[in-house]
């Protein structure tokens, strides 16, 4: 399989040679001071326009009341995104469009950095925690890979049509790289005989700006145009008026921004015009943005402010207090974005506000908080699926609720039950027709939960240990009354259940002493397991049985292979399903009812879901859910959606979850575990409860 690539530390380059770029700047004080007073140099430079929007003077302050903490803006200034303030991490951003603010999670626990956004409201990110990187668009998390030969990738930022751009940084010399839309997989950037480089950031005409260089220290400013034709920014060697300052071997480009380029020589920071480059005007301390007339967004003695002749402050802003003795971190205000055409700078105050400068003339609409617009066809459905919630018990004290199954014709529900380390369970619920009953009997191990139940109320489940040191499980089978211990295989090292089909047969996958798994079946009332016929592999596993018998799971198509999704009859024939992802992602099929079956491919933690059709045999649909669990004989798709319950059909539909009262945070998340055929009864856990969903 394929490795993830990972994204390398953010600061490998050294503070003198790489300055933030645009809103990374997100506790830098910036000074702006007026550049050269030579007239050559002079921000208008001979035949370019920079005639635009109002001075800065026109600029108009409002308290931005988006509930985030402002990390990017997009080119035209109409997204903002940022890391909710009411989040305990940031697993989730927030986007603020023109007024409506809403929010996506990325996935539990990975935590990551937003690193640019553009005019489509497109989100580049990265997990800090697994270096993932990520590319957010129209409702989906593309997971990017690096090129051949690589492992590791650095982001920078993302264009107008989705092309993202970067650099390697493996142990070798770092290559600038560029993920087209549409694509996963990086390509690298010509070179032009060098022997590194980076791509930095990218115009919206696809003009991508970074450096190359030989040996160790030489650097060349460069350009690498539409078509992928790179050359030097600068024809220069030294900058006129500046002896001793080189441009030739010695400079980088740092942000791009319309025409105008940010890039740095030896020691100090420079602004220039791509058609005019030969003409650099000095900037004495480091800047944070260039709009697309050249103009500078800083600092002014630690205020916030614009300079394009002169430096003029942003207006409505109180300074900072004296810092205290007992505490001398400095306080400050700081621009954190700006719009292509200045039109509208974000900042924070000094005591954590965020704010946001409008200099358009345009006025700030009120933000109204609204569900994530994944696309037109994939956001939440127009008519949903109108269904209520109830607790099918409440567990008293210490005990939760760890999943909750129900049986095909929706009158059965299974709840394993979990207890803290001190105590131990013997039992599970059932839930039958409106009464539950705590049933004893399965192995005392510690907690205890439960795969399945059918429509006969046969339950299989699982006992297993809880903090004794000793990882022990016991599986079993629960019918009339009795507990029929699951054995394994013989030659097998273990043995696991996943699925019980109508007359009581038993699915699951075995492990043998050498780590090989595979399919197995245990027969009505048996408890000794078959094997399934694997095609000679040495790899699979079986996931569900539907109502007439047929089994789904995955093998290898090859040996050696990462396994596919495959069927096997009633006659035990195994049958290849389509292939979703790559050839090299592990894919399977999980669940089954009636002809649908939900498929999903996993590369490196990365989950997508799919939904198919055994009859119709068409293309498989992709499932625009986060977590997916099961599927029932309509296709429906049941799990969640970021934080949200959810049913799934073309669109997604949030379901209303359990409320406990407490306040506290849940030990289990919420959860859908399973469906009834017809879809009209879902089961799962919320608020640490076995919860029931009935829907009309």
């Amino acid at each position: 399989m394929n490795d993830q690539p990972t994204a390398a530390p953010r600061h490998w380059w050294t503070p003198m040679t790489r300055p933030p770029r645009r809103w990374w700047a997100l506790s830098v004080v910036i000074a702006v001071v007026a550049g050269l007073a030579t007239a050559a140099y002079a921000i208008v430079t001979g035949g370019i326009d920079l005639s635009g929007r109002g001075e800065p003077e026109d600029c108009e302050y409002n308290a931005f009341d988006a509930p985030m903490r402002i990390t990017g803006m997009s080119p035209n200034g109409k997204y903002i995104v940022g890391i909710p303030t009411d989040m305990d991490s940031d697993t989730t951003f927030g986007v603020w469009h023109d007024g409506e603010y809403f929010e996506t999670t990325v996935a539990a626990d990975r935590y990551s950095e937003l690193l640019d956004i553009n005019d489509s409201g497109d989100v580049l990110g990265y997990s800090t925690v697994d270096s993932v990187i990520w590319r957010h668009i129209d409702g989906e998390f593309q997971y990017l890979k690096a090129p051949d030969g690589s492992s590791e990738v650095i982001p920078e930022a993302i264009g107008a049509d989705g092309t993202v751009v970067g650099s390697t940084s493996d142990e070798t010399a770092p290559r600038p790289v560029k993920w087209s839309p549409g694509s996963v997989k990086a390509t690298e950037l010509d070179l032009d005989g060098h022997d590194r480089g980076t791509a930095v950031d990218i115009t919206e005409n696809g003009t991508i700006v970074g450096h190359v260089g030989d040996g160790d220290t030489a650097t060349d400013a460069w350009r690498w145009d539409a078509d992928g034709k790179g050359r030097k920014i600068f024809g220069i060697k030294t900058i006129p008026g500046l002896p001793g300052v080189d441009v030739a071997g010695d400079s980088e480009a740092v942000s791009v921004t319309g025409d105008w380029v940010l890039f740095t020589a030896g020691a100090s920071q420079y602004r220039a015009h791509l058609d005019d480059p030969d003409r650099p005007q000095k900037l004495k301390v480091r800047l944070a943005f260039l709009d697309e007339y050249g103009r500078a967004y800083g600092s002014k003695k630690g205020d916030p402010a614009v300079y394009d002749e002169k430096v003029t402050k942003l207006p409505g802003l109180t300074a900072p207090p004296e810092p205290a003795e007992d505490d001398p971190d400095e306080l400050f205000n700081e621009i954190l974005a700006v719009s292509g055409d200045g039109g509208r700078i974000a900042g924070r105050t000094w005591d954590d506000k965020e704010v946001l400068w409008i200099c358009d003339g345009s006025r700030l609409p009120k933000t109204v908080k609204a569900s994530a617009p994944d696309s037109e066809a994939d956001g939440p459905s127009k008519e949903p699926k109108a269904c209520e919630v109830k607790a099918l018990t409440t567990l008293e004290g210490k005990d939760f609720a760890t999943e909750t199954h129900v049986s095909p014709d929706g009158a059965y529900a299974a709840i394993g039950i979990a207890y803290f380390e001190e105590e131990k369970s013997d039992s599970f619920g059932l839930w039958h027709d409106g009464e539950y009953t705590e049933v004893d009997g399965v192995p005392r191990l510690g907690n205890v939960n439960v795969y399945g139940v059918n429509s006969s109320g046969t339950v299989i489940g699982e006992s297993s240990t809880t903090g004794d040191g000793e990882d022990r499980s016991t599986y079993w089978r629960y019918q009339g009354g009795k507990v029929q211990t699951l054995d394994m295989p013989a030659g097998a090292a273990s043995s696991r259940p996943s699925a019980i089909g109508e007359d009581g047969t038993v699915v699951g996958t075995f492990q043998d002493l050498e780590s090989r798994s595979g399919p197995v079946m245990w027969k009505p009332g048996r408890s000794t397991p078959t094997k399934l016929d694997n095609g000679g592999h040495h790899e699979g596993e079986a996931s569900d049985v539907s109502e007439s018998g047929v089994i789904v799971g995955s093998l290898p198509e090859k040996k050696d292979y990462a396994g596919k999704a495959w069927m096997w009859d009633k006659d035990g024939k195994a049958t290849q399903l389509p292939d979703v992802g790559t050839k090299d992602d592990y894919s399977a099929a999980v669940a089954i009812a009636g002809d649908w079956v939900l498929l999903t491919t996993q590369d490196n933690g990365n989950y997508t879901h799919y939904r198919y059709n055994l009859k119709d045999k068409g293309e498989p649909e992709k499932v625009k859910l986060t977590e997916a669990n099961d599927i029932d004989a309509k296709g429906r798709v049941y799990g969640t959606n970021g934080s949200s319950l959810a049913v799934y059909d073309g669109a997604f539909n949030e379901q209303p979850g359990l409320d406990d009262g407490s306040g506290e945070a849940p030990v289990t998340d919420d959860q859908i575990n399973s469906a009834s055929t017809d879809g009209s009864t879902f089961a799962g856990v919320s608020a640490d409860e076995p919860a029931l969903w009935t829907c009309d």
